[in-house]
């Protein structure tokens, strides 16, 4: 049974036709620092460096609206199409239909480990949590989800066709990760600089010119 599965993301952020969708009981990792937002290199336009069977969307357009919420877009012909929305600060992950109208709305966690974001949104039909890894660089994007494998799982449950629900411990997630495929992009948009440094900047010239002001009064 094929199902329309989420990829991101970002993740993030791409659907993909798969099987075996894996779902846990709890947002993974355990052991992960929950965090209210992605790094500022997430935001931006990025295209998948190959093809990838099954694939819809080649390129991705991720948008901070308003802050720290995120427009999610796709497209395989120069046309993009918001997909979801992420909603941080109200923990909403919020699937939009073909019209751009909110279709699903689902409670949402985003995690911090080693340098990795996971992002987590909880499923009511299935009691359980789907998840995708973000590996953010300055120019490229590289987007995980994990794959069913029942010899590495030690606590896990059939709840549909192809569908499990998986009581699985943190380094269970990382074997997983380990041999789930990921899914490259690289940015093809301009990384926007950082506002802190121009706000830095303004002070360190601020500071310099009452030293030159205070100097020449002491002359």
């Amino acid at each position: 049974m094929k199902k329309v599965i989420f990829l991101i993301s970002a993740s993030f952020l791409l659907f993909l036709n798969a099987c075996d969708s894996l779902y846990f009981t709890e947002p993974m990792p355990k052991s992960g620092k929950p965090v209210k937002d992605f790094p500022r290199e997430f935001e931006g336009e990025y295209r998948m460096l190959e093809n990838v069977r099954d694939s819809v969307y080649v390129s991705i357009r991720i948008e901070e609206k308003e802050k720290r919420r995120y427009s999610i877009s796709f497209s395989d012909s120069g046309f993009f199409r918001t997909g979801f929305i992420l909603d941080l600060p109200k923990h909403q992950y919020i699937e939009l239909d073909k019209k751009g109208i909110p279709e699903d709305t689902s409670e949402l966690a985003l995690r911090e480990h080693k340098g990795l974001y996971y992002l987590s949104w909880f499923k009511d039909e299935y009691q359980g949590w789907q998840l995708v890894r973000f590996n953010i660089g300055k120019d490229s994007l590289r987007i995980k989800v994990p794959q069913f494998e029942a010899l590495l799982l030690s606590d896990f449950r059939d709840i549909d066709q192809n569908d499990f629900l998986a009581n699985a411990s943190d380094q269970e997630l990382a074997n997983i990760m380990d041999r789930s495929e990921a899914y490259a992009f690289e940015r093809t948009s301009i990384l926007k600089t950082d506002p802190t440094y121009f706000v830095l900047g303004g002070i360190a010239v601020l500071l310099f010119g009452i030293f030159i002001y205070l100097s020449r009064r002491k002359k």
